[in-house]
């Protein structure tokens, strides 16, 4: 969604809104492995705003190391996604990437990534030039310094929308791709998952497949 309509859509829920917390496909798996112990650095992009504080407080809080600087060159507000769930547990989202679209390759921090054991990269950035070529350069450090590297599809619309740039990044052969059963089988245009996973396994060492309530 655009500004226009994440204005709109916040100014109904507003009152509903009880508690505000940071998020983000690689942020929540970035929070996730530093709370069970590892060592974790997340290169993102947010705006001098209210959102973008909460979510650089809560990195500080977890002692995620990040590459925000107080004053980034950026005038946009800070993204945000706005889920909304209804009681048979499917959810609904809003998208507004805002500052996260203008992550650029300056962003990505190749001593951090050296240091590093794996380096994660999520399928949202391909919906950006900029983040996509930030995912590159990602995985061209860590692939220099022959470290593992890891790639999410995020989301079927990625496939849909933005297939090429993410067949750029299989060129590396990541050594972990997650993915759910219908990005699978969307990914490798079939409606059968064992030939989706046949073809899957040229384009990664390991492949994870998760299938929702099963």
């Amino acid at each position: 969604i655009d500004e226009q309509q994440l204005s709109k859509i916040n100014t109904f829920v507003q009152p509903y809104i009880t508690k505000q917390s940071a998020g983000g496909s690689a942020a929540n798996t970035i929070f996730t492995a530093q709370l069970l112990g590892a060592k974790c650095h997340l290169s993102c992009k947010v705006g001098d705003d209210e959102n973008g504080s909460i979510f650089i407080n809560e990195l500080n809080q977890t002692n995620i190391s990040h590459n925000y600087l107080s004053k980034q060159p950026t005038k946009e507000i800070s993204g945000s996604c706005l889920v909304f769930i209804t009681p048979d547990a499917e959810r609904t989202m809003c998208t507004f990437l805002g500052a996260s679209a203008t992550i650029s390759p300056e962003d990505v921090n190749e001593e951090k990534i050296n240091a590093a054991k794996i380096c994660y990269v999520e399928g949202y950035l391909v919906s950006s030039p900029t983040g996509q070529q930030s995912a590159i350069r990602a995985f061209e450090y860590a692939s220099q310094h022959n470290k593992k590297m890891g790639f999410t599809f995020s989301d079927i619309n990625m496939i849909k929308f933005f297939k090429p740039q993410i067949e750029e990044l299989l060129h590396f052969t990541p050594h972990y791709l997650f993915c759910n059963e219908q990005e699978a089988l969307a990914y490798c245009d079939t409606s059968d998952l064992e030939t989706a996973k046949e073809k899957l396994r040229h384009v990664a060492h390991t492949v994870i497949i998760t299938k929702g309530s099963e």
